[in-house]
């Protein structure tokens, strides 16, 4: 029931998410992740709980670090996912608004550190860089907000599976029977 609760938690913040531009306020967003937060965090726990009571005592061990083992690589594939359509859309963004920063050698990396380099940036966008650092601002602006409806898809669907899975009676702290009291020597 946890997980569920959570998951409409975090689905309802990703809503909540593709309604900010960059106007949106600061106290907003923040309040937003944090609930976006609070609904995926305390879940993992309640995942972990789940895979652990679907096994036997034997297989515990295996269970728990093969599920922190594909938490892990699915947090590595999605970081990667992002980042690709981020950059992605970062450079039709760039295009559109700055496009002699555009081109096949912009990296993000590359971007983020024009965006705090105002002498370089003016070298690159032939000496006006307000209007040059505005544009990609504005870009990354942009490209973040087109990730937002990204999420709240990826939230949908892993809710979907969330529920789609059958409900177990999570096993409790079973203690162990008391010992028999060793038979006094005769």
């Amino acid at each position: 029931r946890d997980r569920v609760i959570g998951g409409v938690v975090a689905v309802l913040a990703a809503g909540l998410l593709t309604q900010f531009d960059a106007a949106a306020p600061r106290w907003a967003l923040t309040g937003t992740l944090f609930l976006l937060g609070l609904g995926l965090g305390p879940a993992q726990g309640m995942y972990t709980l789940a895979i652990q009571s679907a096994v036997s005592h034997a297989r515990v061990g295996v269970a728990t670090a093969a599920g922190q083992f594909f938490r892990q690589i699915g947090a590595t594939v999605g970081i990667a996912m992002f980042g690709a359509l981020l950059t992605w859309q970062l450079s039709g963004q760039l295009v559109l608004r700055v496009p002699e920063l555009a081109g096949p050698g912009l990296t993000l990396s590359r971007a983020q550190t024009l965006a705090m380099d105002p002498e370089a940036l003016a070298a690159i966008a032939g000496g006006d860089a307000a209007a040059a650092l505005a544009g990609l601002k504005a870009s990354f602006a942009a490209a973040i907000e087109w990730l937002f409806p990204v999420t709240l898809a990826f939230l949908v669907v892993a809710l979907v599976v969330t529920v789609s899975v059958p409900a177990r009676q999570l096993r409790g702290r079973e203690t162990p029977a008391p010992e028999e009291p060793a038979a006094a020597p005769a």
